[in-house]
Protein backbone atom coordinates (compact mmCIF):
# COMPACT_ATOMS: atom_id res chain seq x y z
CA UNK A 1 0.00 0.00 0.00
CA UNK A 2 1.42 3.38 -0.94
CA UNK A 3 1.58 6.21 1.54
CA UNK A 4 0.45 9.76 0.84
CA UNK A 5 3.52 11.95 1.12
CA UNK A 6 1.69 15.24 0.90
CA UNK A 7 -1.84 16.47 1.13
CA UNK A 8 -3.73 15.74 -2.03
CA UNK A 9 -7.21 16.71 -3.12
CA UNK A 10 -9.69 13.83 -3.10
CA UNK A 11 -11.59 14.13 -6.34
CA UNK A 12 -14.06 11.28 -5.83
CA UNK A 13 -16.09 9.70 -3.08
CA UNK A 14 -14.20 6.49 -3.80
CA UNK A 15 -10.90 8.23 -2.99
CA UNK A 16 -12.32 9.65 0.24
CA UNK A 17 -13.70 6.23 1.19
CA UNK A 18 -10.28 4.67 0.53
CA UNK A 19 -8.59 7.23 2.78
CA UNK A 20 -11.10 6.65 5.59
CA UNK A 21 -10.49 2.89 5.42
CA UNK A 22 -6.73 3.45 5.73
CA UNK A 23 -7.22 5.76 8.74
CA UNK A 24 -9.26 3.08 10.51
CA UNK A 25 -6.74 0.36 9.60
CA UNK A 26 -3.92 2.49 11.04
CA UNK A 27 -5.90 2.95 14.28
CA UNK A 28 -6.18 6.74 13.95
CA UNK A 29 -9.97 6.71 14.26
CA UNK A 30 -12.96 4.39 14.50
CA UNK A 31 -15.94 3.91 12.26
CA UNK A 32 -18.20 5.38 14.95
CA UNK A 33 -16.10 8.55 15.14
CA UNK A 34 -16.65 9.07 11.42
CA UNK A 35 -20.44 9.02 11.92
CA UNK A 36 -20.35 12.60 13.27
CA UNK A 37 -19.28 15.61 11.19
CA UNK A 38 -15.92 17.16 12.12
CA UNK A 39 -15.96 20.38 14.17
CA UNK A 40 -16.55 23.39 11.94
CA UNK A 41 -18.26 21.43 9.17
CA UNK A 42 -20.15 23.94 7.02
CA UNK A 43 -23.43 22.04 6.73
CA UNK A 44 -23.72 19.21 9.29
CA UNK A 45 -27.14 18.23 7.90
CA UNK A 46 -25.54 17.05 4.63
CA UNK A 47 -22.67 15.13 6.24
CA UNK A 48 -22.64 11.37 5.79
CA UNK A 49 -20.20 8.60 6.59
CA UNK A 50 -19.08 7.21 3.23
CA UNK A 51 -18.09 3.91 4.81
CA UNK A 52 -21.72 3.29 5.75
CA UNK A 53 -22.93 3.85 2.16
CA UNK A 54 -23.84 0.75 0.19
CA UNK A 55 -21.07 -0.51 -2.05
CA UNK A 56 -22.86 0.35 -5.30
CA UNK A 57 -22.86 4.04 -4.34
CA UNK A 58 -19.26 4.11 -3.15
CA UNK A 59 -17.50 2.42 -6.07
CA UNK A 60 -16.83 4.47 -9.19
CA UNK A 61 -19.09 3.70 -12.13
CA UNK A 62 -17.05 4.44 -15.21
CA UNK A 63 -17.29 2.72 -18.54
CA UNK A 64 -13.69 2.07 -19.46
CA UNK A 65 -14.12 2.04 -23.20
CA UNK A 66 -16.61 2.85 -25.84
CA UNK A 67 -16.75 0.90 -29.11
CA UNK A 68 -16.52 4.17 -31.00
CA UNK A 69 -13.12 4.78 -29.41
CA UNK A 70 -11.73 1.88 -31.41
CA UNK A 71 -13.28 2.64 -34.80
CA UNK A 72 -10.46 4.06 -36.88
CA UNK A 73 -11.08 7.16 -38.90
CA UNK A 74 -11.39 6.38 -42.60
CA UNK A 75 -8.10 7.15 -44.29
CA UNK A 76 -8.31 9.96 -46.80
CA UNK A 77 -7.82 8.99 -50.43
CA UNK A 78 -4.37 9.76 -51.74
CA UNK A 79 -4.23 12.95 -53.73
CA UNK A 80 -1.69 12.78 -56.57
CA UNK A 81 0.87 15.50 -56.68
CA UNK A 82 0.26 18.03 -59.51
CA UNK A 83 3.62 17.49 -61.25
Amino acid sequence: MSRIKRLERLSTEHGARDLMQRLIAAGRCTLEQLDNPPPGHINPATYRNLLRDPEHYAEPKVKLSEPRDFNPEPEPAEIPLPY
